[in-house]
């Protein structure tokens, strides 16, 4: 049984030290049988651009022909006409991967130590330079601030050129990492303008360059630049082609389990970890899957990895109607929204583009998409997000194992909406404890957030149905028993105005759902007992009032 390659991301290494490996190696063909002149592959993290990114470096690269030839033998591409292009192309391959920084200052250090680094690794390129290029080079290696250092990935191309008299191969992985790191630490417009000369002088035009294969998350218009390659080939999760190069399929899954004595856990793992739509494909998750074959437990392993800083954008972003849509993921339904395709990190980082962000991180996928538009129809992908999501909205409006929460959904289970240890009771000493961690204006939030933890928390008990109405976002929940004996609910809840009266509030709260004859949806469910429940808040405060219906 082969080894596992947990935390292993470089293709020779996985492949030298026989450890399982699910051949992607098509890819180079798909590639090689297009003519564009950048590919740019956006996938969720984890999803194996990395590992792919080193292949294709393998592959091509032509100073290690023979030691590399032998890694692809029993590959795929080694069966194909393309296959003769092994080994017979300069590669230049850089990674942005351990490049953190905080300020402009620290990237460019890190940058520049990364190319030093390189060119010593190639020191034999500088025989052949010209005696101004090998000025060039010098500076490179010796001036941090030097002129040439937004040109690098150029002169790179240039020298390799130089020496093998052949168009390279330029291989750049982890492209947004710097943009996200600039966004965070507040000096993203001066990294734009340095990255904006990186990339044009690289790429745009450059008579050294055979084609260029860029990997990142997003795409990312590294403010207009990318945008303006005119031929290059896209590859995200909206667009079609290449679908099945990143991820496992089930086909794929299925083999894996079989050879590690998992085969009677393939719907499961399907469930947990698949789901992921590519273009026409549908994938799941490789990182997940490979930990699964490790300890053979259905756990959440690739949410388990993500960057902390990420999963704190995506919450903080998340405000009022983001949560009436979650309900909706959280019943397992699509949603339909306008999906950014070329995105900038002050743009994603907005309210209106969290589901761009969502979708492109790998923690919502296509249910289906219109490609006469960019709006799509988009959903959870498994269990593994659920429990995510599940998660992190309890942890944040609640706090898990929260005592109280558990006692006001047994509340619910047992009919008890008021007096002791009731539903009302326990909703007000959560309210006590947590409302002071929001500001005045923003209360309405936590409010949104406490009904999505309530549809989480139930819906393996109930149909959840939400809506939020009006000018004055009146939110409604519907909870259908599946257990027909117990009773339903339709509760409104609303946020009182400066002034407003709690008894009235909840009159014509209570009033709306009779108007609605909710009672007929009930009884086509085969539930004969509901109840109409009025919840209205004013700053700390709450009051339940209901009636059956």
């Amino acid at each position: 049984m082969r080894k596992l390659p947990i935390g292993i991301d470089n293709f020779k290494k996985i492949i030298e030290g026989g450890y399982y490996y699910v051949d992607k190696s098509m890819l180079i063909a798909d590639i090689l049988e297009q003519s564009s002149e950048a590919f740019i592959f956006n996938r969720p993290r984890r999803f194996g651009k990395t590992v792919t990114s080193t292949m294709l470096f393998s592959f091509f690269d032509i100073m290690h022909t023979d030691q590399h030839r032998k890694l692809f033998e029993h590959l795929e591409i080694a069966k194909t006409e393309y296959f003769a292009e092994q080994g017979q192309s300069p590669v230049v391959y850089f990674s942005f991967k351990d490049m953190g920084s905080t300020n402009i200052t620290e990237f460019k250090t890190a940058f520049f130590k990364a190319v030093r680094y390189y060119l010593s690794e190639c020191s034999f390129l500088y025989e052949r330079l010209s005696k101004g290029d090998q000025e060039v080079y010098t500076d490179l290696t010796q001036n941090s601030n030097s002129i040439f250092l937004n040109n690098a990935l150029f002169f790179l191309t240039k020298f390799f050129y130089a020496y093998f008299g052949r168009p390279v191969i330029l291989l750049v992985d982890e492209v947004e990492k710097p943009g996200y790191d600039s966004y965070w630490h507040n000096y993203y417009e001066e990294l734009s303008d340095f990255l904006r000369v990186l990339y044009s002088s690289s790429l745009r035009g450059n008579p050294y360059l055979r084609f260029a294969v860029l990997f990142g998350i997003m795409r990312s218009t590294q403010d207009g630049f990318f945008t303006e390659l005119v031929n290059n080939k896209f590859c995200t999760v909206l667009d079609s082609g290449f679908d099945d190069r990143f991820g496992f399929t089930k086909e794929e899954v299925a083999a894996s389990l079989d050879e590690y004595g998992y085969d009677d856990q393939l719907d499961s793992v399907l469930e947990w970890y698949g789901g992921y739509r590519i273009g026409g494909t549908t994938v799941c998750n490789p990182w997940s899957v490979i930990n699964f074959l490790q300890t053979g437990n259905l756990s959440p392993y690739w949410v388990n990895s993500v960057s902390e800083d990420l999963i704190e954008i995506i919450f903080r972003l998340s405000h009022d109607t983001v949560y009436k849509d979650m309900n909706t993921l959280f019943n397992g339904e699509s949603i339909k929204k306008f999906i950014v395709r070329n995105l900038s990190f002050p743009v994603v980082m907005q309210q209106k583009k969290i589901w761009s962000l969502l979708l492109y991180n790998g923690y919502l996928t296509l249910d289906s998409h219109q490609d006469e538009s960019d709006y799509c129809y988009i959903r959870l992908p498994n269990i593994e997000l659920f429990n995510f999501f599940q998660n992190g909205f309890l942890e944040k409006f609640v706090g898990l194992n929260n005592f109280h929460f558990e006692e006001l959904l047994n509340s619910l289970r047992g009919s008890n909406i008021k007096g002791d240890h009731s539903f009302e009771s326990n909703m007000q000493e959560i309210f006590t404890k947590k409302i002071s961690e929001y500001e005045v204006d923003n209360r309405e939030t936590f409010y949104y957030g406490f009904m999505a933890c309530m549809v989480l928390a139930l819906k393996e008990e109930y149909k959840c149905y939400s809506t939020i109405e009006g000018k004055t976002e009146k939110i409604e929940l519907i909870l259908i028993p599946k257990d027909k004996k117990r009773e339903g609910y339709v509760f409104a809840f609303k946020v009182i105005d400066i002034g407003g009266s709690f008894k009235e509030t909840m009159e014509e709260a209570l009033k709306g759902i009779e108007q609605k004859k909710y009672k007929a949806l009930f009884l086509e469910n085969g539930v004969k007992k509901a109840a109409a429940v009025a919840v209205s808040f004013y700053e700390d405060t709450l009051r339940v009032l209901y009636r059956n219906m």
